[in-house]
């Protein structure tokens, strides 16, 4: 018979308490700052600090919108006007840029759509504000997050948490919403004449979904692939510690005599600040944690460019499409800027005394060989190619800094972001847009809007389905262990998945012979070991 209580002695009794307290919460902040504001001292001109437990799962929008009317009006002047014959508006037809130092407008901060916060006065277009977010930890009492974000007036921000993994519901969840109101854009096109079909869109439905997903569509990449990487390692766990990142629209001025004249909208960017990992080794064995932070890393930093890829691939192009969107990341840099034969710097304690020679003659950004130096000052391991590389309009250098301790690290891309960009036309002025002005402004011109939704629902459905397939797995995705050969397959795969990511990175011919090896291996999986197993009748995994 078991005993009623259990054979430990009472040392102490803490405090007791109907409700935990505020001091014992975890919390999520985000405030905007004045261009010249910090952090670490100054005083938020707004800002949303709540409980995580209120705010998981939810979106989080920081956007501008028109200050005045006549604001409104200005903007609403550049629009192309409806066509009298009534066929759609195209997004090559909206404007490329905006004059920026004409229009003021004010920042948002949004839950769910529902408007929390708003400055009180105004920006001129163009300029800059700064942003911080971060994290209360109750073990520490103490906030904690990455570098403030310089915001460009006139940019829409998802920013999105993974607090302890992002589960396929949520994607599930957010892909309804998507197909909603791709719905209503696709019978508008239909009806051009019936505005009723669009009423209650706002920008929330069209922009803030879609930056949302590509926000958490990161996080399930990657958790999926940490969780496969720890599977296949055999010794290691991997548990996803409270992060967060931001999914953006890229806003570019230009300057004329330190004005902002012309502001341009030249495509979107992620930058994830803030990405922790509890990873633990069975054999306690510091360097293999190390090596395997690292490889983690890189498959994070790699999906810096993959999912903008994907949430603005045009679907009625070839994915090999010179006209496709194309991303930028730290390691596709530093692989775009091998395969044109530059060097590849690997700056540690071992080579030291090469550090002031090699720095002298990067061809980089000063401000990124100033972050560099100051790395290798602190014990730091530094990753560099020699110059800048041009990607589809952008142009600049990636770079790793490493802990060579721990093996974590930043994989940064010349501007300051931990994160990708991706460069894109047509729809890019269109989507960008939709932020900053009324929806109703549209009329006739949200037709254009189905063409960017569209392939933005069959982006976010293949990361569902991969998501699903991970999940399907195991019902606890931490106790997912090998059993046989098919999960070891399925690792294979999306191994195979991202060479062709970087094999298209340098050659499209390349990427054709990486595509073809997966179809060849995905049908001997079918034909082998799937076939075999139904034939036997029986499961092919099982779990711990």
């Amino acid at each position: 018979m078991l005993a009623g209580t259990l054979p430990y002695k009472t040392v102490a009794i803490g405090s007791r308490f109907q409700l935990v307290p505020d001091n014992l919460k975890w919390k999520f902040k985000t405030n905007i700052y004045a261009a010249d504001g910090f952090s670490d001292g100054s005083d938020p001109i707004i800002e949303i600090n709540r409980p995580t437990s209120t705010l998981a799962g939810k979106k989080i929008t920081l956007s501008f919108a028109a200050a005045t009317k006549a604001d409104e009006d200005l903007i609403a002047s550049y629009m192309p006007k409806p066509h009298l014959d009534g066929t759609p508006i195209q997004p090559h037809e909206f404007p490329t840029s905006l004059p920026g130092y004409l229009l003021r407008l004010k920042a948002q901060l949004r839950v769910d759509g529902e408007l929390v916060a708003q400055t009180p006065g105004s920006f001129t277009m163009g300029s800059e504000v700064r942003q911080s977010n971060q994290f209360y930890n109750p073990s520490k009492a103490a906030w904690d997050g990455g570098a403030d974000n310089d915001i460009v007036v006139g940019e829409y921000n998802a920013i999105g948490m993974d607090l302890q993994g992002n589960g396929a519901q949520q994607l599930k969840k957010q892909q309804a919403r998507m197909e909603a109101t791709h719905s209503k854009l696709k019978q508008f096109e239909q009806r051009p004449n019936d505005t009723t079909l669009i009423e209650g869109l706002t920008k929330e439905d069209v922009a803030g979904d879609l930056l949302q997903a590509g926000i958490l569509a990161y996080f399930a990449k990657v958790n999926a692939s940490n969780a496969l990487d720890a599977t296949i390692s055999g010794n290691m766990k991997s548990y996803r510690l409270p992060s967060y990142g931001r999914f953006y629209t890229s806003v570019q001025p230009s300057y004329w005599f330190g004005i902002a004249r012309n502001v341009s909208f030249p495509g979107m960017g992620i930058d994830v600040d803030y990405l922790f990992t509890q990873l633990e080794s069975s054999n306690a064995n510091a360097s293999d944690k190390a090596d395997h932070m690292r490889r983690i890393g890189a498959e994070s930093s790699a999906a810096e460019h993959t999912i903008p890829e994907i949430l603005a691939r045009n679907a009625a192009l070839p994915a090999s499409h010179p006209a496709q969107p194309q991303g930028v990341s730290a390691v596709k840099a530093l692989a775009v800027a091998a395969a044109q034969g530059q060097r590849i710097y690997a700056l540690n304690s071992r080579n030291l005394s090469l550090h002031s020679t090699i720095l002298q003659s990067l061809a980089i950004d000063q401000d990124v060989k100033s972050e560099i130096a100051n790395a290798l000052a602190s014990g730091k391991e530094v990753t560099v190619h020699e110059k800048n590389i041009a990607i589809s309009g952008w142009t600049g250098s990636g770079y790793l800094i490493l802990d060579p301790q721990t093996g974590a690290g930043a994989y940064k891309i010349a501007g300051g972001g931990n994160g990708g960009e991706v460069i894109f036309q047509g729809g890019a002025a269109l989507f960008a847009l939709t932020q900053i002005m009324s929806f109703a402004f549209y009329g006739g011109t949200a037709i254009g809007l189905a063409l960017v939704a569209g392939p933005v629902v069959v982006g976010i459905t293949l990361l569902i389905a991969v998501v699903t397939l991970v999940a399907a797995l195991a019902t606890d995705p931490d106790k997912l262990w090998i059993q046989t050969e098919l999960t070891k397959r399925l690792a294979i795969i999306v191994g195979l998945v991202q060479l062709g990511a970087l094999a298209f990175a340098l050659s499209p011919f390349l990427f054709f012979f990486v595509f073809i090896a997966l179809l060849l291996y995905i049908a001997l999986i079918i034909v082998t070991e799937l076939g075999f197993n139904l034939r036997k009748n029986r499961p092919d995994w099982r779990y711990a």
